[in-house]
């Protein structure tokens, strides 16, 4: 990802660059004959994935577009609707809680109860 490391401002990541990891990962799991599998890709903001709607994954590669935000439950799923508003095509959706960021942390019943509902959760 483009951008300031170490917690500065929020960078960027073009479909290129996600395409090219993506057939690295596939090209891995090709000739190492492994199980397929997912990439992960975080986003809370609309300019953090741009030309979001070009990546593609592989048979072997599962793309996740992953919300990555924090707060109150509607700030998360206003976050959650732009996220996936757009996903790729065959993209996967995920949704990331906080223990101690989000206010409060949403209950697993919550948590499945957006639409559409997330394939991947997390927790940190």
């Amino acid at each position: 990802m483009s951008g300031q490391p170490g917690g500065g401002r929020v960078g960027t990541v073009d479909a290129s660059e996600v395409n090219e990891t993506i057939q690295i990962v596939d090209e891995i799991v090709r000739q190492r004959g492994l199980p397929p599998k997912m990439l992960i890709v975080h986003q809370f903001t609309a300019s953090m994935i741009t030309n979001k709607q070009a990546i593609r994954g592989t048979p072997n590669v599962q793309v996740v577009i992953h919300m990555d935000g924090f707060g109150s439950l509607s700030l998360k799923r206003n976050s959650y609707a732009r996220v996936v508003a757009d996903l790729p095509a065959g993209a996967l959706t995920g949704w990331k809680n906080f223990y101690d960021e989000d206010q409060p942390t949403p209950t697993a019943q919550q948590t499945v109860d957006n639409a559409p509902r997330p394939t991947f959760i997390s927790y940190q």
